[in-house]
């Protein structure tokens, strides 16, 4: 059952993928201490594996089946830390702001309250347990603390904290360790009636006054996005979309545009963008036989690639007529056939 667990947590989070290894090496370490002959380690270390590793390798081979390279994930054309990191990030290269980067994205995003019963409960366990073969089984759950902090420090994310960056993003990454925290805390009371209701007292309290300061970072970040200019022309594009799509396969880049995308409700099985397995790339080139709506973004600093492709393009521009423009984002529908062909256009109905 854990196996199969790891495995769909390796399809959810590449933080599984950190987590099947730790546990495959924890299953070999208990197979060890207990003194089993080499054959029946061998069989539990295969046996777990396979079901384990499982999420792992298929994510491997879908990455080769819909864009040719197994570790697209990691230096496709949308993955590459370069394009998310730069080399003036305060954490990159740095391991003490690399630490203290995700520590204060921990505390704040866990709360105070929970960091401190957490780690006062990891305390705890530790001094009673001392490493004793099944007291292990709960250290992986630590695991994610140094893996972000590598992950900051080698510069493949970026996490920005107020303290050292002035500014929040990424503060997600954070919550990863909450499911640590809450069991050690509740290892911490896990004898003690009184305790426990002290604990979900001080808790709650602590619960209720982040609230009242308005100081819950999870959501101020998206608040502070929100705000932003090209946030709101995407959320008004998205809302012109929902209002006025009236079927048919829609051309869009999703790098980029995932707002509109979300916003706008159209299925995704309608929509052709830059994952469609052999046909974004055709889509590119000749939309007037694959879709009836092109979405084009020409950004803050680069276009997307259907701007680029379709933009000026006289084959398009003869084919589709602007519906809605606002800023940089234009979308399209497809002319009738006969409008077409007598050279109408369907007229632009801004927003």
């Amino acid at each position: 059952l854990l196996a199969l667990d790891l495995c769909l947590m390796s399809l959810t989070r590449y933080e599984g993928w950190v987590l099947v290894p730790t546990v495959a090496a924890i299953v070999a370490y208990v197979c060890i201490r207990q003194r089993f002959p080499r054959e029946k380690t061998e069989a539990y270390l295969i046996y777990f594996s396979i079901f384990a590793f499982l999420g792992v390798v298929l994510w491997l081979i879908w990455n080769q089946v819909i864009f040719g390279d197994p570790l697209t994930f990691q230096r496709g054309e949308f993955a590459r830390p370069s394009i998310w990191v730069s080399s003036s990030d305060k954490a990159f290269g740095n391991l003490s702001v690399a630490f203290q980067t995700y520590w204060i994205a921990v505390y704040r995003t866990l709360n105070p309250a929970v960091v401190t019963f957490g780690l006062a409960g990891l305390a705890v366990y530790l001094r009673q347990r001392q490493f004793r073969t099944h007291a292990i089984a709960l250290l992986p759950l630590l695991v994610p603390f140094p893996f972000f902090v590598w992950v900051l420090y080698s510069g493949q994310k970026p996490l920005h904290v107020v303290e050292l960056d002035g500014e929040l993003y990424n503060l997600r990454y954070g919550l990863v360790m909450i499911l640590a925290a809450a069991v050690f805390a509740g290892y911490l009371t896990r004898s003690n009636p009184r305790m426990q209701m002290a604990v979900i007292g001080l808790l709650g309290l602590s619960a209720v006054m982040t609230v009242m300061r308005g100081d819950i970072v999870t959501l101020n970040e998206p608040l502070a996005f929100h705000r932003h200019r090209s946030s709101q022309q995407a959320a008004s594009a998205a809302h012109w979309l929902k209002a006025h799509y009236d079927g048919g396969p829609l051309l869009l880049e999703s790098w980029g545009n995932e707002e509109l995308e979300f916003g706008s409700e159209v299925p995704l099985g309608k929509v052709i963008y830059e994952g469609s397995f052999r046909r974004w790339e055709p889509a590119l080139k000749n939309p007037e036989q694959y879709v009836d709506w092109v979405v084009m973004n020409e950004g803050a600093t680069t276009p997307d690639k259907v701007w680029t492709s379709l933009r000026g393009n006289p084959s398009f521009e003869s084919n589709y007529a602007m519906a809605y423009r606002d800023g940089p984002i234009e979308i399209y529908h497809r002319i009738p056939p006969a409008s077409a062909r007598s050279g109408e256009r369907l007229a632009e109905q801004p927003r």
